[in-house]
This record gives structure tokens, sequence and C-alpha cells, in this order.
């Protein structure tokens, strides 16, 4: 998989200008995962949302429909690429993609990647007050990567984003 070359030199301009940040998450008493933010509320009555009003964040950008999402924001450790959405609404988004992982055996620099088809999901609807954003991203894979690896994972999308 190829990184695109200028969202890779805004991403690492911008982890080097703000830092990376974090949002802590919490599970409470019935197992439901939340974030702690001051920024972010969860939004209970979507039934108003328009589709056309909903992000995500990819890294520390604000996107919609990205086409590539990854928790490793400096260099793509891990990642989604060639995405493409069959839904994208208040409810949660779906779709496909490629899932690629750095084996980083011997190192990082000269790992190996490995790739699979993957069935994607955007979930758990948040809002700043002006803005919507699905901040929960899921990944199921047709095949295991590398011997003995996880099937399903994921990430919080907020996670480079929000301080």
């Amino acid at each position: 998989m190829k990184i695109k070359n200028s969202h890779l030199i805004l991403v690492i301009s911008l982890i080097l200008l703000t830092g990376c940040g974090s949002t802590k998450s919490s599970v409470n008493e019935s197992g439901d995962v939340s974030l702690t933010s001051n920024s972010l509320t969860l939004v209970k009555d979507k039934s108003k949302v328009s589709s056309t009003d909903i992000y995500t964040f990819n890294c520390e950008l604000i996107e919609q429909k990205p086409d590539e999402l990854t928790p490793n924001c400096a260099d793509f450790g891990e990642a989604v690429f060639n995405i493409k959405w069959n839904t994208w609404n208040s409810n949660g988004a779906d779709g496909i993609g490629i899932y690629s992982i750095n084996d980083c055996n011997p190192n990082c620099a000269d790992g190996t990647r490995h790739d699979a088809k993957a069935k994607v999901r955007l979930d758990n609807l948040y809002t700043d007050g002006t803005k919507y954003f699905l901040t929960e991203f899921t990944y199921e894979l047709e095949k295991s990567v590398v011997p003995g690896g996880a099937l399903k994972g994921g990430w919080f999308t907020t996670d480079f984003s929000l301080k």
C-alpha cells in the first residue's frame, strides 16, 4: 500500500507542531465504552442529523468519508487504505478497504507490510456543538494477516485529535 505523500507530510507536520494528544476512554457498568472529553458530547437524538454534516477524525484532520484511516499517525504502522463507504449517516458508516500492518521485522523501517481485505465501520456519533463526528472505527478482516493474528480490531478516531 502506498501512503499519500501529501497526507503523510501534513500529518507529521501537525504532530510536530501540536504534539500527540489523547482522549481518555472508559467502560461503564453496562460495558459501554465512552469518551471523556470536554470538547465532544454524545448525540442521543440522531434523527435530525444530515449525512452531509457528519465527519470523522483522521489523525488530526477532520474529514468526511476518508479513503484511509490509521491510529499510527507518524508512520501508518497499522492502517486501512482504499476505503469505499457503502453507507455514511448518523447511525454509522460501513465500507470495505485494505487493512495493512507493518510487522517491524527486523525493525519498523525495514519491516514487511501485510494486507487483507476488510469490512470497516464507524460508530458512536458525537458533536462539538457545530459538527458531528463518528468516533469509533472497527474492522473485520477476511483473513488473518500474520500467523495467529486477530481478525477484528479498531480504535477511537479521536486519539490524536482531542486533548
